[in-house]
C-alpha cells in the first residue's frame, strides 16, 4: 500500500486480519487455546513463514518464558515506555493521542473494543491496530491517513527490542507491516 491510495476489497480484507493477529500478539500474552487456534485456522502456517514460531500448546516451559517476555517487552520494558503513543510522545496516559484516537474512532462510527483491547488504552498500538483493521475495510484513504498519524511513531519504538527473542521477531514484523502501509 505504500504509495497507493486504494486498495481492493481482497487487500483490505488480507490487511485487515493480519492486522488484528498482530494487535492480538500486543495485547496479551500466547496461551495454549491461543496457539491451538492459531493452528486450526491456519495463521500459525503464516506465522511461521514470518519467522516467528510458537511453542508446543503443552510445553508450560517455552509458555512461561513467552510471557515473561511479553511483560518485559510490552507491559513493564526497561529503559522505554510501554507500546503506548500518549506515553512514548508525552510521557502521561491519556494525552493528545488518546483524544485523536477516539476523534477518528467516533468520525468514523467505531468504538474502542474493550473486550479485544483487553484493557489496553486507546492508543496502544495494538488498539491501534484494531481501528486501522476497521478503517481499511471502510476507508482506504482515512486508514492511510490514520497510519501515517498514529503508527508511524510505533517504529522507534519496537526496534527497541532484540530481535532474537519471539517479541524481537514480531517487533520487526509488525514494523514492517507499518512500513508497507504507510
Amino acid at each position: 500500500m505504500a504509495g497507493e491510495r486504494t486498495a481492493s476489497a481482497e487487500d483490505a480484507e488480507r490487511w485487515k486480519a493480519v492486522a488484528r493477529l498482530f494487535a492480538a500478539f500486543l495485547l496479551e500474552e500466547v496461551t495454549p487455546a491461543r496457539i491451538r487456534k492459531l493452528e486450526d485456522d491456519g495463521a500459525a502456517t503464516m506465522l511461521r513463514e514470518m519467522g516467528l514460531e510458537l511453542p508446543a500448546p503443552d510445553d508450560e516451559g517455552a509458555l512461561e518464558e513467552l510471557a515473561a517476555e511479553f511483560f518485559g517487552a510490552f507491559v513493564s520494558p526497561e529503559g522505554f515506555p510501554p507500546p503506548v503513543q500518549s506515553l512514548f510522545s508525552g510521557g502521561v496516559y491519556e494525552s493528545a493521542p488518546a483524544a485523536s484516537m477516539r476523534a477518528i474512532a467516533d468520525a468514523a462510527g467505531l468504538a474502542h473494543d474493550s473486550g479485544a483491547a483487553r484493557g489496553a488504552p486507546v492508543d496502544h498500538l495494538g488498539c491501534q491496530l484494531l481501528l486501522w483493521s476497521e478503517l481499511i475495510a471502510r476507508d482506504p484513504a482515512a486508514a492511510q491517513a490514520f497510519a501515517e498519524r498514529h503508527l508511524v511513531w510505533a517504529r522507534p519504538l519496537l526496534a527497541r527490542l532484540p530481535s532474537d527473542t519471539f517479541y524481537g521477531r514480531l517487533a520487526e514484523v509488525v514494523t514492517e507491516f507499518i512500513r508497507s502501509i504507510c
